[in-house]
């Protein structure tokens, strides 16, 4: 499916959501302030007619360029993952599995302090990805000690033969180095994050 055809389908949806603004293959919960909460509609590689949403959060002060879906899941309807475009019953459908499973979800997380709840939902702790993701929040939210032992712990975790693990590895040694000598410095960088990820996304 192209992004027009998901527009058609966003648009008829925004009547159950009046807080998500649309762009593109995204919907995102509005205003954004440190997490990007939303639904993402990925077409099918082998159907033309066939498409995935995701629900995800995205937190924005971990640098990032692109969106990602380490802190997602694909919402599932009668069928299955994958939604038919030509499904008589489509738009009853996804309508129904947004408001009951995606936005409970989304709406689970109203600030950094809640996202280790949503890693625990997802069962994504292992993804170094996530546990970025985590340490970062704790650290935002001033909870510097916690911030710091799980920069540790998922730093031992990671191989640094693998050239991400080691990108991730020479960020938050970076940052865990950035708190022992100024903690309110490191919350302002984590907020340059954000700004900057918000650019790069164009939101």
């Amino acid at each position: 499916m192209k992004v027009r055809d998901f527009t058609k389908i966003q648009q008829t949806l925004l009547s159950s959501l009046p807080h998500f603004k649309v762009k593109g293959p995204l919907m995102f919960v509005t205003p954004v302030e440190h997490i990007l909460k939303g639904l993402y509609f990925e077409g099918s590689d082998t159907d033309t007619r066939s498409f995935y949403v995701w629900a995800f959060l995205l937190p924005l002060y971990v640098p990032t360029k692109i969106l990602s879906f380490n802190l997602g899941m694909r919402l599932r309807g009668k069928q299955g993952e994958r939604w038919d475009a030509n499904s008589p019953n489509l738009l009853r459908e996804l309508d129904r599995v947004i408001v009951n499973v995606a936005l409970p979800f989304l709406d689970s997380v109203k600030s950094p302090a809640d996202l280790a709840g949503a890693v625990e939902v997802l069962h994504t702790s292992h993804d170094p990805y996530v546990g970025q993701a985590v340490a970062y929040s704790f650290l935002l939210m001033g909870d510097f000690d916690r911030g710091l032992r799980c920069l540790s712990v998922l730093c031992n975790s990671l191989d640094c033969r693998i050239p991400w693990h080691r990108e991730i590895a020479e960020a938050i040694r970076s940052l865990a180095n950035n708190v022992t000598k100024d903690q309110q410095g490191t919350q302002q960088q984590l907020l340059r994050f954000e700004a900057e990820s918000i650019h790069e996304l164009g939101l």
